[in-house]
């Protein structure tokens, strides 16, 4: 008796999306080109202080709240903490900060914004005593939000970054001072998450 051999058939095109068939090995599978997506996936890290780098004047001191190590300057407009992100696929991110407001809301007489920065791109004021009003004179995570100099606090958005695969800064830099005063805006740590 004769043996017949199995009906194979393939289909290979190179446009975005496409599929190779091969009716010998199963189903449609997609073609991988380029870096993966964050489709579907949940992507979240957290980065400290002890690994980030600061530039003076700028220091990483120990918090009194118990937060670790901690940023913060005491020159306005002086001073600097780059976070430093490996992102393993393609994807929208937001921005979180946990971030010390010694006299939570917004008063001119206490220091609670940073310049942030990604990648080296244009920075933008990040007015954090907007989002603090009736919490506790501590460390709290708040998404970051950018925004203008007095222009009122329902004017910030949330900064949302659109991120490639590979390896991402984000910097925060001292943004004000106050004369006389012990209070500085301070940072323990930064997050990144995609959901």
């Amino acid at each position: 008796s004769g043996t017949t051999a199995a009906a194979s058939t393939t289909t290979d095109t190179t446009a975005a999306g496409s599929t190779t068939t091969d009716e010998t090995t199963g189903p449609p599978q997609p073609e991988t080109t380029g870096p993966p997506s964050c489709d579907g996936m949940f992507v979240k890290q957290i980065r400290l202080v002890a690994e980030a780098g600061v530039t003076p004047p700028m220091v990483a001191g120990q918090s009194n709240f118990n937060e670790g190590l901690v940023a913060y300057s005491v020159y306005a407009e002086q001073g600097a903490v780059t976070f430093t992100f490996d992102v393993p696929c393609a994807g929208s991110f937001a921005v979180w900060g946990r971030v010390l407001d010694a006299e939570p809301g917004v008063n001119y007489y206490d220091p609670d914004s940073f310049y942030v920065q990604s990648d080296g791109g244009a920075e933008a004021g990040w007015f954090y005593g907007c989002q603090t009003l009736g919490l506790q004179p501590a460390y709290n995570w708040l998404r970051v939000r950018t925004g203008q100099e007095g222009a009122p606090c329902d004017q910030q958005a949330p900064l949302t970054l659109d991120l490639a695969a590979g390896t991402h800064t984000i910097t925060l830099r001292n943004r004000e001072q106050v004369d006389g005063q012990d209070h500085v805006a301070a940072v323990a740590r930064l997050l990144i998450v995609n959901n």
